[in-house]
């Protein structure tokens, strides 16, 4: 028995030691004084929300509907989460958004641009040159607070690069997912020419989604990954029904728009702060058509050629604006925006450029010590 006790000893002896040094060496990657009275991790880390996660601020599904979703319950999340980190901490937390629903029909109205729309909206040559951008501009001044599925028939004059036609006619609709957006119609002729039907429309719906990327990959060949149109088409159901079908190009083929786009992973970052979990405040925009309005105004005399161009194109032409000129434009108009604006504040800001060729590209700012200064990511 003695033999045996002695024995016993050792291998708890063993065991604690195990223990301590194992600890010791989870104290070491956590850069903690394992002889501190009291454990504080300061960790910056990646951290994708679970299933779970969601359960805990009663979401039904797994995701959020936005960003604004997304600030308001992630701090409940990483306080439940991750309790022994201390002040001083951040995270870039990964989570879905449900982008909504694919976009369809509902109430529709018409309408023809006036000679004074034009002009409230800058169109200084009183037609539209940009289907895309300036029907979607024209709908939201038109109806701003319009629900989903509302659309609007619109009779207009366009600039086709050549010459002005007059009174043609285009849709533009409300999606949940974007916006308004313009409706490409599929051309009536294409229904019997290129796809083989009996009558200028589809079977049924199926059908439409499973032939158009055909006829959008024939019909669009140099168009580049990450674009979109929104197609408008006929099927019979009893008679003729209008309906819509979303398309991107993903990898060089025509997808509609689905789960791969209707629910999609988004950033935010956050930092604990006082004990709360605090998201980065970045006010993120795009410059929309009064920015370039102001814009143009307000430069007008120190850079006539710059804000005749940003008026007529709604971009900045980077041959007429020098970096210096846009950070100038578009601090100013922040402090138009944001008059009071407080210390700390983050803006990132997306306009329009012509390279030449069409661009894109961003304006990331802090106010601090009471002006505008650019901010490194």
């Amino acid at each position: 028995m003695k033999n045996i006790f002695i024995y016993s000893l050792a291998a708890l002896s063993f065991l604690f030691v195990g223990c301590e040094s194992e600890l010791d060496d989870v104290y070491t990657e956590l850069e903690i004084d394992s002889d501190s009275e009291l454990i504080s991790v300061i960790k910056d880390f990646e951290y994708t929300l679970t299933e779970d996660d969601y359960s805990l601020v009663d979401n039904s599904f797994p995701n959020f509907s936005g960003e604004d979703e997304a600030k308001e319950k992630v701090p409940t999340i990483m306080s439940s989460n991750f309790g022994y980190l201390a002040n001083g901490s951040s995270a870039l937390v990964n989570y879905d958004v449900y982008n909504g629903g694919s976009p369809y029909l509902a109430a529709g109205t018409e309408v023809t641009v006036s000679d004074a729309e034009y002009e409230d909206l800058g169109y200084t040559y009183g037609n539209f040159d940009d289907l895309e951008g300036d029907l979607a501009i024209y709908a939201e001044y038109k109806m701003p607070d319009a629900s989903t599925g509302a659309y609007l028939d619109v009779t207009h004059d366009y600039y086709n690069g050549s010459f002005t036609e007059r009174d043609i006619e285009s849709r533009v609709v409300k999606t949940s997912a974007y916006g308004w957006v313009y409706v490409w119609p599929l051309p009536s002729d294409s229904y019997q020419d290129y796809f083989g039907e009996s009558f200028s429309n589809f079977s049924n719906t199926d059908e439409a989604e499973e032939k158009i990327p055909y006829y959008l990959k024939d019909t669009f060949k140099f168009a580049e990954d990450g674009e979109s149109i929104l197609v408008g088409y006929v099927y019979y159901d009893g008679g003729v029904v209008e309906d819509l079908a979303h398309f991107f190009l993903v990898d060089g083929e025509w997808v509609i728009y689905g789960d791969a786009f209707q629910v999609t992973t988004q950033s935010l970052s956050f930092g604990l702060i006082d004990g709360e979990w605090v998201p980065d405040n970045t006010i993120k925009l795009d410059l929309g058509f009064e920015d370039w309005v102001w814009i143009a105004e307000e430069f007008r005399e120190e850079n006539q050629a710059g804000a005749e161009s940003a008026e007529q194109y709604r971009n900045f032409d980077i041959t007429l604006w020098s970096e210096q000129q846009r950070f100038d434009a578009i601090t100013g108009r922040l402090e138009v925006l944001y008059p009071d604006t407080e210390e700390g504040q983050k803006y990132l800001v997306t306009y329009a450029t012509w390279e030449p060729g069409a661009g894109s590209r961003s304006l990331y700012v802090i106010y601090e010590g009471g002006e505008y200064v650019e901010f490194e990511q």
